[in-house]
C-alpha cells in the first residue's frame, strides 16, 4: 500500500484506505466499551480515528490522546510492541514496552 498524502483538508489523494474510517465509526457506536479507537500505519500515520480530523497526520504530531505518554505509544506503534494505557490500568504503559 503506498503511503497516502495530505491535499487540502483532511482529503488524502490515495483513497485506499477510505474503507478504514467506517470501520472504526461502527466499531466505536456497537460496542459499548470502546470509546475511542485509531488505526495507525506502521509509521505513525493515521489511517482511521474516532476523531477524522487527524487522518492523514501523524500519531507523533497528532494524536493527543496518549498524553504524557505519546513518545511510547508512538513508539510501540513504529516497532509494532504492544502498548496498553487506559484510566484503569494501574500502570502506564503497561506490556512490552
Amino acid at each position: 500500500m503506498r503511503q497516502p498524502t495530505r491535499t487540502e483538508g483532511s482529503q488524502l489523494s490515495n483513497k485506499s484506505i477510505d474503507f478504514i474510517q467506517p470501520i472504526v465509526e461502527v466499531t466505536i457506536k456497537e460496542h459499548d466499551e470502546v470509546e475511542v479507537l485509531s488505526v495507525y500505519s506502521g509509521n505513525g500515520f493515521i489511517m482511521g480515528s474516532y476523531s477524522p480530523d487527524r487522518i492523514g497526520t501523524m500519531l507523533i504530531y497528532s494524536d493527543t490522546l496518549y498524553g504524557d505518554y505519546l513518545t511510547s505509544a508512538n513508539e510501540a506503534v513504529n516497532t509494532g510492541r504492544e502498548f496498553q494505557c487506559g484510566a484503569n490500568l494501574q500502570h502506564c504503559p503497561r506490556g512490552n514496552i
